[in-house]
């Protein structure tokens, strides 16, 4: 870029995918929000984008940071801002969630074995860049994006049926379904913030201690990409040929 080839970014595949997530994101949720029957956001497009962007980036980025209590937003919006969570950065980058190559390497395997269904004898190749993947490199992908959904739905589900038994800490209704898969999904990815009770004005301190030693696995987790921790738990890593 300060050598004057900034074109030469632009065909990297997962930056051309990362800009434009972002760009597509910031769009929908700007409009959704202008569209919207929240009054602060009525005849105010500026404001809505403005508000949009830096709530995708920063959710996106796993920064962190609110400008907007996004907890008081349509629906749909939030949907979006979940993916973004899992989805994350850039690779070799400090953003959590499972990085947009991996989730680009997804998306092709996927759309292959799609095409298998109804072409048996298709042969093709995935490549990205450029450059063929390997089966296993593929494989190993496929299993990680397993395993991160595995530990994140085990993560929610030990975390719902502790705080249900923690009812004096949360409001009178109790704590409802979003908040604990939000919770799991914000810390396993490193983002911080959540939905529903720990949505943008509010924080983990409701939590009981369990949780908080759960959520404090998955920060770890997410962070070291599972299999630095999990390789701990293997007696056969410790032993000495």
């Amino acid at each position: 870029f300060f050598t004057g080839r900034s074109w030469k970014l632009w065909q990297d595949t997962e930056l051309r995918v990362y800009m434009m997530t972002i760009g597509a994101s910031t769009l929908f949720v700007a409009v959704i929000l202008y569209r919207s029957t929240l009054s602060e956001y009525a005849g105010e497009g500026g404001r809505a984008l403005r508000d949009a962007l830096f709530t995708v980036v920063s959710l996106g980025t796993g920064t962190g940071y609110v400008s907007a209590d996004f907890e008081q937003w349509p629906v749909a919006v939030k949907c979006v801002l979940l993916v973004l969570m899992f989805v994350g950065g850039c690779a070799g980058s400090t953003a959590g969630g499972l990085k947009v190559m991996r989730v680009i390497i997804l998306f092709k395997i996927g759309r292959l074995e799609v095409e298998k269904i109804f072409r048996p004898r298709t042969v093709r190749k995935i490549r990205l860049g450029g450059s063929v993947l390997n089966d296993d490199l593929q494989q190993a992908i496929v299993r990680l994006f397993l395993l991160w959904m595995i530990i994140f739905v085990a993560g929610a589900l030990a975390i719902g049926v502790i705080e249900g038994q923690n009812l004096e800490s949360w409001a009178p209704g109790g704590m409802d379904l979003l908040t604990p898969f939000s919770a799991a999904a914000s810390t396993l990815n490193n983002i911080g913030p959540g939905f529903s009770l720990i949505g943008a004005t509010h924080n983990y301190a409701p939590f009981s201690d369990p949780s908080k030693w759960i959520l404090s696995l998955l920060m770890v987790l997410g962070r070291l990409e599972l299999y630095s921790i999990l390789v701990l738990f293997f007696p056969a890593f410790w032993r000495v040929k």
